[in-house]
């Protein structure tokens, strides 16, 4: 008898381990999608930011008139 109850306990165990293991592939997949995302972000910023600064200094380069 206690052998079937430890057997069950070992299958539980087993069990309750592979569906942590399943959660956390789950959350570090959703991590790393996220810090893609954030990094595509910031390199769109970043663009911006560049193009924004090139056209002030185009306007200090020329003459006033």
């Amino acid at each position: 008898m206690t052998a079937s109850l430890r057997k069950r306990y070992e299958e539980r165990m087993k069990q309750s381990v592979e569906k942590m293991v399943d959660e956390l592939k789950k959350t570090a997949e959703d991590n790393i999608d996220e810090g893609e995302q954030k990094d595509e972000e910031v390199k769109k910023e970043k663009e911006v930011g560049d193009e924004n600064q090139e056209k002030a200094d185009e306007k200090l380069e020329k003459p006033a008139e």
